[in-house]
């Protein structure tokens, strides 16, 4: 069972300490929205890891664990949203609340999510006291929905659309392994962050029963930034402390570079004797031609990942560059071992006071502007602090403003801020699918296609087949699942493949398919890499 850190001793909240930490209204209006989104790109991320992030309980700041769980008991209301490949879902984290006092809460991406007093009934309607379970998840990008088995397709009026999301989440809450409802007079408010800030999405939620999405409203994306004052202060992060490096044993039958370097430069290799930089060659291939230059100079640079280096060797105009691991020979191996399990410990002492150096410069900034304005619990540069120093240590992203969108639960679920669209645009055609290995022809039920740089699945059934079509001028994937559960994937490459074979065929144009080469899972089971490449994310 994982741990949380929470202070269950504090001393007890005033009225005024509650009524001040429950002002969501002012956290989310009191930003204007700004032209440009907080972070620049779509990259996509699975949350497959299980990482640190920041919450607040009844008005107190603490760490807790992110837990990855499943719900304990599946509710029959979602019970027709399937993840195509099991184990890979995107898990929940798990909050424990109070139901009489309320709690707020940070999500790893810098989500808020305020859980008022008295805030869940039971299935008869009836007030819940006593600890309360929250499972919370968000989903922000094609994979995740697509692994969550969420459906993208809304019928309207008799016609049947495809979402592009802006951002996705679902929270459900239980009490001893039974689901709770959400009390209509004490409703929880959830700001999500999303990736863009375009306002042309609206508000959904997924109707289990009904199986389709409801309009709920026009939605509206609000740029938090930090507020301009004299106690603004550089926001901390845990990422300034970096762990060891992990040495390898040196592979004889690989290439390797013994390479002098300052010391001080990179004291993280210093530590150790025998270092040498070995060729990854399923990144940068070795060239042998390279040991019979005489180079002139080295450099070498550590890698965003802490664990690799790059090394260019250079002479003249000529430059000749691979990326390496950092490994011992065989001779200084065992103490290079011994000083790697020092130096972590160090590494796991300082980690922890940098969290508790975190925890206490915010305490101090917070209480700094409360005591200019008590009014700004919520607008101010400390809870927003803490939201970005969730999102970087996750996400990565380093920007000072945050996208948010605001969530009003009225009914545990999944909430959607979604745009509806049409099928995109092209020529149509019918289209087969071939399993690459086999030559023959894949029975499919339904695939989904998705395009790159759209946060969009658009979803094609059987029927669809003879009118398939895409954007030509994209870069395209689609995914299936073949009717023994397993993950098939035509990538960017055979489309465009496949378009080229079309053309040469001869024949009436009506009588040319294209025809889509699959790779198909080896096994119905496959881990989240290569679940990943798969899906070419």
């Amino acid at each position: 069972m994982d741990k949380y850190n929470i202070n269950r001793n504090r001393d007890p909240l005033t009225p005024e300490d509650v009524q001040k930490g429950k002002d969501f209204d002012t956290f989310m209006k009191a930003y204007s929205a700004r032209p440009k989104p907080f972070w620049g790109s779509k990259t996509m991320y699975m949350s497959i890891a299980t990482v640190g992030i920041i919450a607040v309980v009844a008005g107190t700041w603490v760490v807790m664990n992110n837990s990855e769980s499943t719900t304990p008991t599946e509710n029959p209301k979602t019970a027709f949203v399937t993840p195509p490949l099991e184990g890979l879902d995107v898990k929940d984290t798990t909050y424990f609340v109070d139901a009489a006092a309320g709690a707020d809460f940070i999500y790893k991406t810098g989500s808020f999510i305020h859980v008022p007093q008295n805030a869940f009934v039971d299935s008869a309607g009836n007030p819940v006291s006593g600890k309360v379970e929250i499972h919370y998840r968000e989903f922000h990008n094609t994979a995740e929905i697509f692994l969550a088995g969420i459906p993208m397709t809304y019928d309207s009026a008799g016609s049947r659309y495809h979402f592009e999301s802006a951002g996705m989440l679902e929270i459900t809450a239980w009490q001893n392994g039974r689901p709770l409802k959400v009390n209509s007079a004490s409703q929880i408010n959830v700001a999500m962050a999303s990736d863009t800030a375009d306002q042309k999405y609206n508000v959904y939620y997924l109707d289990t029963t009904a199986k389709n999405w409801n309009f709920i409203a026009k939605d509206k994306a609000v740029v938090a930034g930090f507020v301009a004052d004299s106690t603004k202060t550089k926001p901390l992060s845990v990422a300034d402390v970096a762990p060891p490096v992990l040495p390898s044993k040196a592979d004889k039958a690989k290439h390797s570079f013994v390479i002098a370097f300052e010391p001080s430069e990179f004291p993280e290799l210093s530590v150790y004797k025998g270092v040498r930089f070995q060729v990854d060659e399923t990144k940068t291939p070795y060239n042998k031609k390279d040991k019979n230059i005489q180079w002139e100079d080295v450099n070498i640079a550590r890698n965003a990942d802490r664990k690799s280096y790059t090394v260019t060797f250079m002479q003249g105009a000529n430059k000749s560059t691979y990326v390496t691991g950092v490994v011992v020979d065989e001779a200084n191996y065992a103490g290079a071992m011994k000083v790697y399990n020092q130096k972590y410990e160090e590494y796991q002492t300082a980690l922890k006071k940098k969290q508790d150096d975190i925890l206490t410069a915010m305490s101090n900034h917070e209480n700094q502007l409360m005591n200019a304005d008590a009014r700004r619990i919520f607008v101010n540069d400390s809870v927003l602090s803490m939201a970005m120093a969730a999102r970087r240590a996750n996400v990565g992203d380093a920007k000072e403003n945050m996208v948010m969108r605001e969530f009003i639960i009225r009914n545990f679920g999944i909430w959607n801020s979604d745009c509806p669209a049409s099928l995109p645009q092209g020529p149509e055609m019918f289209v087969q699918f071939i399993d690459s290995k086999t030559k023959k022809e894949i029975q499919l039920s339904r695939v989904f296609l998705v395009e790159k740089g759209k946060n969009a699945i658009w979803t094609f059934y059987a029927s669809d087949f003879a009118k398939f079509r895409f954007n030509h001028d994209a870069e395209n994937l689609v995914w299936a699942m073949t009717s023994d559960g397993k993950l098939a994937v035509v990538s960017t490459d055979a489309i465009t493949k496949g378009l080229d074979d079309m053309a040469k065929a001869k024949g009436d144009d009506k009588d040319k398919k294209l025809k889509l080469e699959m790779e198909v899972a080896s096994s119905s089971t496959l881990t989240g890499v290569q679940a990943s490449l798969m899906l070419g994310i």
